[in-house]
């Protein structure tokens, strides 16, 4: 099963189906603004206080993403880049979670872009595993570079904080933020990673595994498809195996090595989660979720807090 086969349909998405379905706009219950489909062709600029779909041309595709900007942006925003996870796409990433990172993004000035992805998949870091994204070698560094480039265009010089750009995705969406975190380390300044350990050394294509770079890595104890005791991840979408990853320990302090961070310290955590910390200039983050499998966990942790807290923290030396 590919990553969006295990996630569940969250009644967002349904309430969104349904609407399409009887009209061709609909309030979302959250924010009340119109939830634009990823079309291809349809391009609007981005605008505080406004969802909305984008297209353009890059490295000879047509690429699409989806945002949200908060309204009343009265000081540079930080963006946070959301990869969906193989399978998926920009809505179904958004219907699943966006409902928080929105809510998160009005209180905190946070810009939220959902790229889609090349056939809904990414050109990750892992060597293993076969997909269009792949297998064409698609500029997703670059398109995810120029997404940010547009943000600025659309909403005026300033207005986005370009020293509090953001990656974040689940599984293979996480793979794509790892990449970021490796191979945009100018653009980008901290990563948050959902269900995805590192991939093992000789799994690894990332180019760049010498820069620092700020990792928060949250998984199931119970992920069956991305093991947390680490080894091979096989889906039963496109590219069955996408070979050996680390464990999810291992793959902390592999961070926590490059970026010169001191630890593994237990942080205290209720009963059902076990947090490690790595501390430093660019700090390691394990969240370690009991009972929970390959998913963005929101009952048994709130991940999307977990995720903007660890980020905020970074802007603010903590």
């Amino acid at each position: 099963m590919d990553d969006a086969g295990r996630r569940p349909l969250s009644l967002l998405l349904l309430l969104a189906i349904a609407c399409l379905t009887l009209v061709t706009s609909c309030a979302t219950p959250y924010g009340g603004l119109r939830d634009p489909q990823p079309a291809p062709g349809v391009d609007q600029p981005a605008e505080a206080g406004s969802r909305g779909t984008h297209t353009m041309t890059h490295d000879g595709l047509e690429r699409t993403w989806l945002t949200y900007v908060p309204a009343g942006l009265d000081e540079p925003a930080a963006v946070v880049l959301m990869f969906h996870g193989s399978g998926d796409d920009a809505l179904g990433i958004r219907g699943w979670v966006g409902s928080y990172f929105e809510r998160i993004a009005d209180e905190h000035n946070v810009i939220i872009a959902y790229p889609n992805g090349h056939q809904f998949n990414w050109n990750e870091c892992r060597r293993e595993g076969r997909w269009p994204a792949k297998d064409n070698n698609v500029d997703d560094v670059g398109f995810a570079r120029a997404i940010v480039d547009r943000l600025e265009t659309d909403l005026g010089r300033g207005a986005i904080d370009r020293d509090r750009v953001f990656a974040s995705g689940y599984s293979s969406g996480g793979h794509m933020a790892m990449r970021m975190g490796r191979e945009a380390d100018d653009l980008i300044s901290g990563i948050a990673v959902v269900s995805a350990n590192p991939p093992a050394p000789d799994n690894q294509t990332c180019r760049d595994q010498s820069s620092p770079m700020p990792a928060l890595f949250i998984t199931g104890v119970q992920d069956s498809v991305n093991p947390y005791e680490g080894g091979e991840v096989r889906v039963s979408g496109p590219g069955g195996s996408r070979g050996m990853v680390m464990s999810a320990d291992a793959g902390a302090q592999w961070y926590a090595d490059v970026n010169h961070a001191s630890g593994p310290r237990p942080v205290a955590s209720p009963a059902s989660v076990r947090i490690t910390d790595w501390t430093g200039d660019h700090p390691v983050r394990l969240v370690a979720v009991e009972n929970e499998g390959h998913n963005f966990p929101l009952s048994t942790h709130h991940a999307p807090n977990e995720i903007w807290q660890f980020l905020d923290a970074l802007s603010h030396g903590q």
